[in-house]
């Protein structure tokens, strides 16, 4: 999934926004858009998680987790376009996946944050071309030294370009489509987005038919969809709904939904820079110094980007972001507003 991917990955909010299928209100821009969103996909979490699951959707119950993170979100990038029409149907699917606890996705939300480069016109990544298009070439420099070129379809070899929406690429590197449920896979990418595949059986199925299914309980994720979980004995079983506690209500430790902390019995979002913390309330973002969240500077001991001033920590150390001209290897590495290209941060520039 293109743009949904990025809104999971990069906006929160906890307001409402009045939206159905009887053609009222849609949310006039991305900032409502996240604010309709965000105390769905909570209420998906509260309902339809469960207590393994260590960052789910559950993220959008915390009131600043997004804004804590700094996420890219699809509508800040160039070349881009937002459909308020869309955006409206996309929220009508998340909360109809709440009655049944189905993936929290459609494919018409891939089209609520949208490329506008056409075939043959310059990119830098995928997002910023149109549907139906990839970006070939040089992507991600910053430079739009990419070009918007056709995905391959049926029978088209997918060595060079990725195969169409629907398709998959099989072992002969041949565009196929992808199996329906009760069809032959080897993995889930062999079936429709929705389905998962039975490695065992050798089919695809939905997500509603994973009870019984096999799944490695070593693994460093949940394989089983919800609601099931991946138990000891190697196959997906189903967890009672409901189980999460959200923020403000009574719990016992590990039942508080994603980024919360049980604490004195009350559901607790993970307090952020400025904020008390202290041996049961971590920091989500900075650092506990003194009973309060905080920056490090640069050259203090971190474990992660967010307990950074500089949001870069490397090898454990804070350090600056380097500036326009300076030396990196990832566009994290550079300061907000460039990109690294040929191992040197340069301005990021829309495609023209």
């Amino acid at each position: 999934m293109r743009a949904w991917t990025y809104l999971l990955c990069g906006a929160i909010a906890l307001s409402t926004f009045g939206c159905g299928d009887d053609g009222g209100d849609r949310p006039d821009d991305p900032e409502a858009f996240l604010d309709a969103a965000a105390p769905i996909l909570c209420d998906y979490a509260l309902r339809c998680e469960s207590p393994n699951d260590t960052f789910g959707v559950g993220l959008f119950c915390h009131p600043e987790a997004i804004d804590a993170f700094g996420g890219t979100l699809a509508f800040d990038q160039p070349n881009m376009i937002y459909d308020a029409d869309f955006a409206g149907d996309c929220l009508d699917a998340i909360e109809r996946s709440i009655e049944t606890c189905s993936a929290p996705t459609a494919e018409i939300c891939n089209l609520v944050f949208r490329g506008t480069q056409t075939d043959g016109e310059p990119c830098d990544n995928d997002e910023q071309c149109e549907p139906g298009l990839y970006c070939a070439g040089d992507t991600f420099s910053g430079m739009c030294a990419g070009t918007c070129s056709p995905t391959a379809e049926v029978a088209e070899s997918c060595l060079e370009a990725p195969c169409a929406e629907g398709l998959g690429c099989d072992e002969t590197n041949t565009c196929v489509p992808l199996s329906p449920a009760g069809e032959f896979c080897v993995a889930d990418r062999d079936c429709l987005e929705e389905l998962r595949c039975d490695e065992v059986a050798e089919e695809c199925y939905p997500p509603s038919d994973a009870e019984g299914r096999p799944c490695d309980p070593s693994a460093s994720f949940d394989e089983c969809p919800a609601p099931t979980d991946c138990g000891p004995e190697g196959v997906c079983v189903r967890y009672e709904l409901g189980q999460l506690a959200g923020p403000g209500e009574s719990c016992s430790p590990g039942e508080c939904v994603t980024l919360h902390v049980c604490a004195d019995g009350t559901c607790e979002p993970l307090p952020v820079v400025g904020q008390s913390c202290d041996e049961v309330r971590q920091c989500l973002t900075g650092a506990c110094a003194d009973g309060t969240c905080a920056l490090l500077a640069d050259g203090e001991t971190c474990f992660g980007d967010e307990q950074c001033a500089s949001d870069r920590c490397e090898s454990e150390v804070c350090v600056a972001r380097a500036p326009i001209g300076g030396a990196c290897t990832f566009d994290s590495d550079c300061v907000e507003g460039a990109a690294c290209s040929g191992d040197v941060c340069v301005a990021a520039m829309a495609c023209e």
